[in-house]
């Protein structure tokens, strides 16, 4: 997947939200180990979460 960060990001994060937050942050942990499975989850997840985010915006993803 290739979003306005690049490859491997899911899309605009809200920066007051502190859901879409600890997602990211997670994801990019998950990178940094080597875990490509968990970094995907991070972003399904943030991707179910940003569709009810309004700090993301609408329409976000």
């Amino acid at each position: 997947m290739v979003g306005p960060e690049g490859p491997g990001r899911a899309g605009r994060v809200g920066a007051g939200c502190e859901r879409c937050v600890e997602l990211r942050e997670e994801e990019r942990r998950a990178e940094g180990r080597g875990d490509p499975s968990g970094a995907t989850d991070c972003r399904v997840l943030l991707r179910r979460h940003a569709g009810e985010c309004r700090a993301a915006g609408e329409g976000a993803l």
